[in-house]
């Protein structure tokens, strides 16, 4: 280091300073301290999602189902689902989902209105299974609580195993934030199948990086009995697999099977259709779904994706962080990182897929395209391998 009076030090002066006097900053050491950075960032998010919750008015929605296997009387079923969370909720919290809005209250007053939309909720079968399973150890309304809470962890335990395995475990430092801000932790606090999905569709995308595309095909077909419409997920794949010329056969037939089972259980589970779920959710709430089946029309179409495309660039993050995760795989393959056909199959599937799920139902809220975002934030963390070591810096100095 150059240390004459009047001579401003280098960057490199001061990486190389840093490095001598910094007997952590070795590769070894920093690949520790971010694996415990990890463990400890998913096991934090994971306590907070359990002690914080937030009581959306879906779990409402979900106790209810998760009950429809026993008791078929609308009214009782009504009272049953309000009781149990009664003993569970603040008075607070308590008015917030039976009366906060006049949505929730017209469905607190009457059980036939509150019993058809539970049909929007039975098509995740898997999510309504896994409360149920839950139930004789935790209760009911714990149990829907803890599947969040559950899957926060399994998610994280995948993706830092994962990351370990293949050295780019230092890439936490910057990955687990950028997942909390696309919803990582608001899926783990509240009652929704969408960690349920996160968990099991990183689990599917990984088994494809290794080359397993039976196990991979098997998962993204369970994917779709937590939510349908994941089914853009396995078809996004099947084109970028097609386009990189990788074996299609197990994921064609995982997504025939999908396409077949999804119709047969929307049929046999009650959903009023895309139409009118597109109406529901994009254009204006139905406090009773029974009989509602509203004439087609381009241009309320129309009105429902623009109102999805305003919200979405004013209020979340999904646009912006698929922007920046663009500009990084260019970044990445312009300085000639080695992006093998795999990981470019999965990235490019992940750059249609995303817009292609908001074309199927453009919802704008940042839960419905984590599984794109994370699953592409992780490939290029792989591909990118960070390093922090500033010893090592300061040596190569």
């Amino acid at each position: 280091m150059n240390t004459r009076t009047g001579v401003i030090p280098t960057e490199a002066d001061l990486l190389r300073l840093l490095g001598r006097f910094t007997g952590l900053a070795t590769k070894a050491r920093l690949d520790f301290a971010a694996l415990a950075f990890g463990w400890l960032f998913v096991a934090s998010l994971g306590a907070y999602s359990w002690v914080k919750p937030f009581y959306n008015w879906d779990m409402v929605a979900y106790v209810a189902t998760a009950m429809e296997n026993r008791i078929e009387d609308n009214a009782e079923l009504h009272a049953e689902t309000w009781r149990q969370l009664r003993a569970h909720l603040n008075d607070g919290q308590y008015y917030e989902l039976s009366a906060g809005n006049p949505y929730n209250k017209a469905l607190y007053e009457d059980a036939d209105a509150f019993a058809s939309q539970l049909s929007m909720y039975r098509v995740k079968p898997a999510y309504v299974w896994t409360i149920r399973a839950l139930e004789p150890v935790v209760g009911l309304v714990n149990a829907s609580m803890f599947a969040s809470v559950a899957f926060v962890l399994l998610f994280g335990v995948l993706v830092l195993e994962w990351l370990r395995r293949n050295d780019a475990i230092q890439s936490v430092f910057v990955l687990l934030p950028m997942l909390v801000i696309a919803d990582y932790l608001y899926m783990g606090i509240s009652v929704l199948p969408d960690m349920m999905l996160a968990a099991v569709t990183m689990a599917g995308a990984l088994c494809f990086l290794r080359g397993r595309y039976d196990w991979a095909s098997l998962l993204l077909f369970l994917s779709l009995l937590v939510r349908p419409d994941n089914i853009v997920f396995m078809f996004a794949l099947l084109l970028a697999m097609i386009a990189f010329r990788l074996p299609v056969r197990t994921l064609a037939i995982a997504f025939a099977a999908g396409l077949i089972c999804l119709s047969a259980t929307s049929e046999m589970l009650g959903h009023p259709g895309w139409w009118a779920h597109f109406w529901f959710s994009n254009l204006e709430l139905q406090v009773s779904m029974t009989g509602f089946d509203p004439p087609f029309s381009i241009g309320e179409m129309l009105h429902g994706y623009f109102r999805g495309i305003s919200v979405a660039l004013q209020h979340s993050d999904w646009p912006w962080l698929l922007t920046i995760l663009v500009g990084a795989w260019v970044l990445l393959a312009r300085n000639r990182h080695v992006i093998d056909r795999a990981q470019s199959a999965l990235l490019f599937a992940m750059l249609i897929g995303l817009p292609g799920k908001f074309v199927s139902f453009p919802l704008p809220d940042d839960r419905f395209y984590f599984v794109f975002i994370s699953v592409m934030a992780v490939v290029l963390a792989t591909v990118w391998k960070p390093r922090f070591d500033l010893a090592e810096a300061g040596k190569r100095a």
